[in-house]
């Protein structure tokens, strides 16, 4: 799954790029960003080109360019998660007043909606179930990372991985349109901005990322009482110069609005020394990366530097949790990526000062680059259209380092669904895996903590599959699990809905998820009883 999250993009990073004032009020957000022809075993692109800015449309709504907005891409996209960050072109801004402050804008309200359930199209998602219902409620256009929903005032956000932050509004009919809400320049978090996140009280919060020459940098950005300031920074620290930055992303607030984590992902493929040519000899990961991250809420200006002494390390060892979420219980996960080789993508339940095994194992097995007799053209997990094999960089490693303490196992994955794995000898096997099949890429991971829904979604996790583009397994996710647990270490994943086009972010608002697919752009609303 290497490459795939990382950027998604460039900046979505992620989806993981790169990122002004003046021009009118768009009618639309812009796009900023394409699938890249270069791809790894994830799906993810090196570089996202920019791309004509089509319309936003409510669903039914035709457009002259719909069909190759919403169409799969010649090439899969990047994914949002797994990508290097590259310089991109800001979208135009919001509407501002004279004094040059935001234009005031009344918050809609995520309603019900009385619209039947229409007959499934070709090419769209297919429910599973015959009681839940899906449509499509609008389309953005290409490189949108983010869906959240802010239940205190019941606005809908989406969040472009340019920095652009928009307004949802549902009307009675069901019909949906998008409305500024805040440019980038009034955000300030940095031109890839890849995480979002609404605390119990309604104050936002974005995280972004900044490049310059071999080093990044991120900020998380909080909008509370009409101003936007800084939270915290990760100091600037060596990239390892590859698809394999991940970089900052994952973010969420405490139920209880004390704290807030963030995620900053790995800068190696699996721990591999990553020099970026020269301009960090010998280096691996560092204290900054490949962890979660916990600030103070009521904060500000709060420096993280390369020192895990400062005490808001949180958790570690985690190649790249691009999604954090608490559950009814107040435990908080964090869905994982894994490595460009047949190991488990994790959900793992995230706890103060535990390390969770990055990059000394994925899952519960051991990196088998850290042994001697190592050899990659017997490794049965390497595929040879995975970059990380074609670059070579799956090799016997013997200046790695010893593991640093115990590690704690990832969330056992029952089944039915997404938990394929493939075993040493190179077969395949359906069973209890830790946690979801190689290369699903789990993304978008919510709860039902309001307890809004019914019968077996009642108080259950949801989490989207962004789904591979390489390797030979067979489940290849870019679909909807209902996530049941049967303890915190515990859970059956049943896949809800199927079909979606590189989905990259879900939401829960009463008896109604939405789904951000990142190709296209479209969100879903799915509706249950």
């Amino acid at each position: 799954m290497s490459a795939r999250i990382a950027w998604i993009a460039c900046t979505v990073l992620l989806v993981a790029c790169g990122s002004a004032d003046a021009s009118p009020t768009p009618t639309a957000p812009t796009i900023l960003f394409s699938a890249s022809p270069t791809v790894d075993a994830g799906g993810a692109p090196a570089t996202i080109a920019p791309t004509a800015s089509p319309t936003a449309v409510a669903a039914g709504t035709a457009r002259p360019t719909e069909a190759a907005a919403t169409s799969a891409p010649s090439a899969p996209a990047a994914n949002p998660a797994t990508q290097p960050l590259a310089t991109a072109t800001t979208a135009a801004p919001p509407t501002r007043s004279a004094q040059g402050t935001r234009a005031a804008a009344t918050p809609q309200a995520v309603k019900a909606t009385p619209t039947a359930c229409p007959p499934p199209q070709a090419n769209e998602p297919v429910s599973a179930r015959p009681e839940i219902c899906v449509r499509r409620l609008l389309t953005l256009g290409n490189g949108y990372v983010r869906l959240r929903h802010d239940a205190r005032s019941g606005v809908l956000y989406a969040l472009h991985g340019n920095g652009e932050l928009y307004r949802i509004s549902i009307d009675a009919s069901g019909t949906a349109s998008s409305q500024p809400a805040f440019s980038a320049a009034d955000i300030g978090a940095g031109s890839s901005t890849l995480g979002m996140a609404v605390g119990p009280d309604g104050a936002l919060y974005l995280v972004g990322n900044t490049t310059r020459d071999a080093e990044g940098m991120c900020t998380v950005r909080k909008y509370a009482n009409g101003a936007w300031t800084t939270l915290a920074s990760i100091d600037w620290y060596p990239l390892g110069g590859t698809q394999y930055d991940h970089r900052c992303n994952g973010i969420v607030v405490s139920p209880d609005n004390r704290f807030v984590y963030f995620n900053n992902g790995s800068r190696t493929e699996h721990g591999e020394i990553s020099d970026n040519n020269g301009a960090a000899p010998g280096l691996r990961e560092i204290a900054l990366t490949s962890a979660v991250f916990r600030v103070p809420a009521n904060g500000a200006n709060i420096l993280l530097t390369n020192d895990e002494a400062a005490g808001y390390l949180f958790a570690d060892g985690l190649r790249n949790a691009f999604d954090l979420a608490f559950a009814p219980d107040g435990r908080l996960y964090g869905v994982e990526n894994g490595p460009d080789a047949d190991f488990p993508d994790e959900l793992n339940e995230l706890r103060e000062g535990a390390h969770y095994g990055f990059p000394w194992r994925f899952g519960v097995q051991n990196n088998p680059s850290r042994f001697a007799g190592y050899d990659p053209a017997k490794d049965r997990r390497l595929s040879p259209d995975f970059v990380a094999f074609q670059r070579g960089m799956y090799q016997y490693d013997p200046t790695f380092p010893p593991p640093p303490a115990a590690f704690v196992d990832p969330v056992v994955n029952s089944g039915p669904d997404a938990n394929q794995f493939r075993n040493d000898d190179g077969s395949v096997q359906t069973g209890p895996s830790s946690t979801f099949t190689a290369h699903r890429s789990p993304l978008g991971l919510t709860f039902d903590l309001a307890s809004a829904l019914s019968g077996p979604y009642k108080g259950a996790g949801f989490v989207v599959s962004w789904g591979s583009a390489g390797g030979t397994l067979s489940d290849r996710g870019e679909d909807l699990l209902l996530l049941r647990f049967a303890g915190p270490q515990q859970l059956s994943a049943s896949v809800l809905v199927r079909g979606f086009h590189r989905p990259i972010d879900a939401t829960l608002a009463g008896k109604k998820l939405f789904v951000l697919d990142y190709d296209g752009g479209a969100i879903w609303e799915i509706a249950f009883p």
